[in-house]
């Protein structure tokens, strides 16, 4: 579908930005289901394209392992934000509590009305900081004719290539529908929604669009919006994972259609009353208590080897350090794991590279099995050998050969 737009008011120049419709027509999608509480997951979806299955794996657990707020009476929501600490592996980039009476830097609002008349119309004056809250106000506005406006914004000072936000957010009634999703900084798609109710109060979906005409997939849930919940999605360069109330409700693992380009954060409502959708029947408001934003800390690579001479067949003991890895892995509650493989060879290029793309398929295969042995089947493993045609080291030392000849596995 075409994208919609809206203008973006901001210190610097008048800007435009582009914007999917909520309301899609979306791929039919075949759910998934674990052996899982119902009353944390009401469905997952799944869609095949070219030849390739894309799949949300929902998978909450029974106590909270991501960020969710510190419990405070002071804050309207009864959370603050986390602590820097708070996300093993992960360092705090930035933190919003909306304490004061305007608008905090880096954040702009929406003006302006989306293409085709079906979309929302943003009015600056609909986005109010106060009260230690964020409030996007929806309601008919004399100064546009009494129509129904809304309020949206973004982040659009400080974009990001992978990460992890949180939001903690609640709505006051149905109507407007309430977006918080990451938006491309340049060309969509990708588009990443985190947290769409689709003008409803009784649920919300997640749903990554990752390709030409809005392939997409989607999960859905069903949980009360008038109360507060922390909204969460951690990007990175192989999976989008969805959270609420720091426990994971959607995954989804498919490297090369989760996103790898710049986006920001956008927290928005809309209405689409010329479109029978989402029309509000009385005034309703999205109150943001606080924003949270976390960027990974890299960790040093574990290298898997040395592999004998030109050989991509693993040893007894590399079979043992590929074990001792999936242990690690499964210890720290890691999510995917790229492995890169290296050659030795000074026959040519060619079998360089050959060896080390074989060597790093032979460490992904035992170790997806030594992970599925000690229960932990769903981390995302890749592996690349192309990188090797030029040797890291020297090949006419015995160390150097020794760096040449192995697998170096980076682990998230």
């Amino acid at each position: 579908m075409p994208s919609n737009r809206r203008t973006v008011t901001r210190s610097s120049p008048t800007g435009l930005r582009a914007l999917q419709p909520v309301r899609r027509i979306t791929l039919m999608f075949v759910a998934v289901a674990l052996l899982l509480p119902l009353s944390w997951v009401t469905s997952s979806s799944s869609a095949s394209a070219g030849g390739v299955k894309h799949r949300f794996v929902l998978a909450p657990t029974a106590t909270a392992e991501f960020p969710s707020g510190i419990a405070d009476l002071s804050e309207p929501s009864g959370q603050a934000p986390p602590r820097a600490t708070s996300f093993p592996g992960y360092v705090q980039k930035y933190v919003q509590d909306f304490n004061g009476t305007s608008l905090p830097a880096k954040w702009d609002v929406f003006t302006g009305k989306a293409n085709g008349g079906s979309g929302s119309q943003w009015g600056s004056a609909h986005v109010v900081v106060g009260g230690g809250l964020l409030s996007l106000n929806t309601y008919q506005d004399p100064a546009y004719n009494n129509q129904w406006v809304s309020g949206g914004l973004c982040m659009c000072g400080a974009p990001s290539t992978y990460g992890a936000y949180f939001i903690r957010s609640r709505e006051t009634g149905p109507g407007p529908t309430i977006v918080e999703l990451l938006w491309p900084v340049v060309a969509w798609p990708p588009e990443i929604d985190f947290n769409e109710t689709s003008g409803v109060i009784g649920g919300t979906s997640a749903t990554l669009i990752y390709g030409p005409g809005g392939q997409q997939s989607q999960v859905k849930r069903t949980i009360d919006m008038s109360q507060w919940h922390t909204w969460g999605v951690i990007w990175t360069p192989t999976s989008v994972l969805y959270t609420v109330d720091g426990r994971v409700w959607g995954r989804f693992q498919v490297p090369s259609k989760v996103p790898h380009v710049a986006m920001t954060l956008n927290i928005q409502q809309q209405t689409w009353c010329s479109s029978n959708f989402a029309c509000p029947t009385s005034p309703q408001s999205t109150l943001v208590d606080w924003v949270s934003e976390y960027k990974a800390i890299p960790r040093d690579p574990v290298n898997v080897g040395s592999f004998a001479p030109n050989a991509s067949l693993l040893t007894s003991p590399l079979r043992v350090q590929v074990a001792s890895l999936a242990e690690r892995i499964q210890a720290q509650g890691d999510l995917r794991v790229a492995l890169i493989g290296y050659s030795a060879s000074m026959a040519s290029s060619s079998s360089a590279v050959v060896i080390s793309e074989r060597r790093a398929v032979a460490v992904e295969n035992y170790l997806g099995a030594a992970l599925k042995a000690i229960g932990d089947p769903d981390v995302v493993i890749t592996t690349i050998g192309r990188g090797s045609a030029t040797p890291v080291a020297s090949n006419h030392t015995a160390a150097g050969r020794v760096l040449n000849s192995r697998v170096t596995a980076h682990i998230s």
